[in-house]
């Protein structure tokens, strides 16, 4: 065997290597491929509390397959963080829903948080539709996510902090750096800890 031959060989064995472990570009990733049959009867009752709302969606829906084709189990936390947030702003796109709700495929009016499926079918969201997305899938890869809440007078908006960085997507562009927010101006921010999830979680188990 040639040292050309031997050349050929360890580049290919290199690229193959490589390949494996490469990442899909952000706008090859497909997520509608893994969305349910029954789309129509996605979507979250209207309890008029958000959080309540959100932490339900998290209990109830699988997002194992959104989490693989996203490439974040070989990320570090603030890659997988960032490329969550790419795909919010540069995949899918804000729209406030129509009297803080939304209609199925089937016309069925349901109000409230959309699920995650539900999102990704439709292609947009509002504030807290962007917030369920990157909520249930960090906090599936084990990073902690807070729930931030702000109201002032008949307006609402939410967001999150990820490992103590302000993360809120909320009519950014493609390429936003994550932490580079500047945080809601509203008169009351409400803060939903890890444990504010988990004893809602606890209700939702023992039906409460």
């Amino acid at each position: 065997m040639n040292i050309y031959t031997i050349l050929l060989l360890s580049l290919f064995i290199l690229v193959g290597c490589s390949d494996s472990k490469l990442t899909k570009n952000i706008d090859e990733v497909n997520l509608t491929q893994y969305l349910p049959n029954n789309i129509d009867k996605i979507g979250s009752e209207n309890t008029g509390d958000t959080f309540k709302d959100m932490v339900t969606i998290l209990y109830n829906e699988n997002v194992n397959n959104y989490i693989k084709e996203l490439g974040l189990l070989d990320k570090s936390e603030d890659d997988a963080i960032q490329r969550v947030h790419d795909f919010i702003t540069c995949k899918q796109f804000y729209k406030e829903d129509n009297k803080s709700g939304y209609y199925t495929q089937h016309d069925t009016y349901k109000p409230g948080v959309k699920y995650i499926s539900r999102y990704i079918k439709d292609g947009y969201g509002d504030c807290e539709d962007q917030a369920m997305f990157a909520f249930s899938i960090l906090t599936n890869i084990g990073i902690d996510v807070k729930i931030l809440e702000y109201k002032t007078n008949n307006i609402g908006h939410i967001a999150l902090e990820v490992n103590d960085k302000l993360f809120d997507p909320y009519k950014e562009k493609c390429g936003t750096s994550v932490g580079n927010y500047k945080e809601t101006q509203y008169n009351k921010k409400i803060v939903y800890s890890e444990f504010d999830i988990v004893i809602e979680k606890i209700k939702l188990f023992i039906g409460l």
